[in-house]
């Protein structure tokens, strides 16, 4: 996230930036509302990609200075646009990949009145026995 939010503050300094997180894989959403470094007992989620004990304390930095906001998103609603994504148009996404695209479908972030929006949407390395899992569980 710390490397997307310096590229995209580069690039354009106007921008607001909102961070997704698994809902109990949240470290960066905790943190962000304590004004610090939170550390998680046990991170747990599908998107693995995500799973974190904590932010870094590199990164910690740049995120407080770019990253306005944060939304924990559950594993089910993950689930949910990975088979949207796949369903529309052909992608099979890896949940940490599908969360930020979970975040708009369930309009946990509601983009009403926005102007350009980048949602990064990444990974394709899903086993494939557990893809066809957890979209058929939705």
């Amino acid at each position: 996230m710390a490397g997307h939010a310096l590229a995209i503050a580069d690039g354009f300094p106007d921008a607001r930036i909102i961070g997704v997180e698994p809902e109990c894989a949240d470290d960066f959403c905790r943190s962000l509302a304590a004004g610090k470094r939170v550390r998680l007992e046990r991170p747990e989620s599908i998107c693995d990609g995500l799973r974190s004990y904590d932010v870094g304390e590199h990164n910690w930095p740049i995120l407080q200075r770019h990253v306005s906001a944060a939304v924990a998103i559950p594993d089910r609603v993950t689930q949910q646009a990975m088979k949207w994504i796949y369903e529309k148009h052909g992608l099979r996404t890896e949940p940490s990949g599908a969360v930020t695209t979970a975040a708009v479908l369930s309009r946990a972030v509601a983009l009403d009145g926005e102007g350009d929006v980048v949602l990064v949407l990444s990974g394709g390395n899903a086993d494939e026995p557990a893809f066809r899992d957890w979209i058929a569980a939705v």
